[in-house]
């Protein structure tokens, strides 16, 4: 897993720089000049505890919701539950909870769950498009179809 893809997995997380080392198998110094940099971008924010420094997602970032939105729907995408769920939907809309991903599924098709990925996933079914789902996907991302008004 990429170093940015920790902060996608769990955006409300702390991570200092010696676990993400442990974790990527890269060396202290390595994962140090990524996350200053992220952090000099905005996308990351740096604080310092007990002579450590700590790095974690800054929510408000356009940068960071931008790559969070690219890994979430990649990660989606390459399971078999959406392929089972594009067999027979006109459309597939993901919110972003930053806590959880909902999927909002219109048409005839819908699982019981999605099958388990690094992020929590929450399944929303509707046969049609109505005036309330449409004020709930308005500020969601299509990975799949069209959505018909």
């Amino acid at each position: 897993m990429d170093i940015i893809e920790y902060f996608v997995c769990e955006p409300k997380r702390d991570f200092y720089v010696r676990e993400l080392a442990k974790l990527t198998k890269k060396s202290p110094t390595t994962i140090s000049k990524y996350l200053k940099d992220y952090s000099k971008r905005g996308v990351l924010v740096c604080e310092e505890k007990f002579n450590h420094l700590l790095f974690k997602a800054n929510l408000h970032s356009e940068e960071y919701k931008d790559i969070r939105n690219f890994h979430v729907s990649r990660y989606i995408k390459e399971t078999k539950s959406f392929e089972l769920l594009k067999q027979k939907s006109e459309a597939i809309v993901l919110i972003d909870r930053m806590d959880h991903i909902e999927l909002i599924v219109i048409g005839r098709s819908c699982l019981r769950r999605f099958e388990k990925i690094n992020i929590n996933v929450k399944l929303h079914c509707y046969l049609s498009m109505n005036n309330k789902l449409l004020h709930e996907i308005v500020n969601g991302i299509k990975i799949f179809g069209t959505i018909k008004i």
